[in-house]
């Protein structure tokens, strides 16, 4: 007997003895297959990590991006257990990790996610620093030691596979071409 013939023969063995339908598992197989080649593309998901404080970029930002964009602001108005266990969740979860700085900033801990994004997810992570920023009639600035570090932070990023955007319209750019490209591949897919 042939190779192929045993190992047929193992297998439907196998389904019977497990109380298994050879005929069931190779339908639900197909069926899974014909459902993933179908269905539309899920959104790109983006984290949106970075400057709080008042800064308004999240706010510029989204309306940059294309519908097949998703994103989570992590900003609420109070930090509760359940809020930091969500922005965990889709920290982790997200397709990319996009990390804006900007003068408004008071805290460092933006920075520190920042980094370890860029450790554990350089593929990921996304990073713009504003040189200034203007929120509520009022104009924040990085001076030109802040700016020269910022541009530092930005080529270490960049050296460690991570990107790094010169502006808010740049990252959301990259971020419509991914939910291009994944659109695209899906026609392609349902297209075979």
């Amino acid at each position: 007997m042939s190779d192929t013939f045993n190992e047929w023969k193992w297998m439907m063995d196998w389904c019977f003895e497990c109380g298994y339908s050879p005929a069931g598992i190779f339908w639900e197989s197909a069926g899974r297959a014909f459902a993933e080649r179908n269905s539309p593309p899920k959104p790109i998901s983006c984290f949106l990590g970075g400057t709080m404080n008042g800064s308004a970029w999240r706010e510029a930002f989204i309306p940059l991006l294309d519908k097949r964009v998703s994103c989570f602001n992590p900003v609420v108005n109070v930090w509760t257990p359940d809020a930091k266990q969500e922005e965990l969740e889709r920290r982790r979860d997200s397709d990319y990790l996009l990390y804006v700085l900007s003068p408004c900033a008071k805290g460092v801990y933006s920075v520190a996610e920042l980094v370890e994004d860029s450790c554990f997810a350089p593929e990921r992570t996304l990073f713009v620093f504003l040189a200034s920023e203007t929120v509520g009639g009022k104009t924040f600035e990085f001076d030109a030691e802040q700016i020269a570090s910022m541009e530092a932070v930005a080529a270490l990023l960049k050296r460690r596979r991570a990107r790094a955007f010169p502006s808010l319209a740049d990252a959301a750019h990259f971020l419509n071409g991914c939910a291009e490209q994944r659109f695209k591949n899906s026609v392609d897919k349902s297209e075979k």
